[in-house]
């Protein structure tokens, strides 16, 4: 569906809920706003900062499990 297609199915659909979880899918998948932002660097921590007695697994270490 292309995105001029999901916005007329917005405004044209009668039921409430549909048009909120149609406007969250079009926010998501079509404008990507989950991802599309950049963070200041002034307002960035590392996790293992904030939470330096976690030991963390990396992706590689993860991964490894299933070679």
């Amino acid at each position: 569906m292309s995105e001029e297609q999901v916005l007329k199915t917005i405004r044209v659909s009668p039921v409430v809920p549909a048009t909120i979880l149609l406007s969250i899918n079009h926010s998501v998948f079509v404008k990507r706003d989950q991802t599309n932002f950049t963070i200041e660097p002034t307002l960035s921590v590392e996790a293992s900062e904030v939470y330096p007695h976690v030991k963390y697994t990396s992706i590689e270490e993860y991964l490894s499990h299933f070679a």
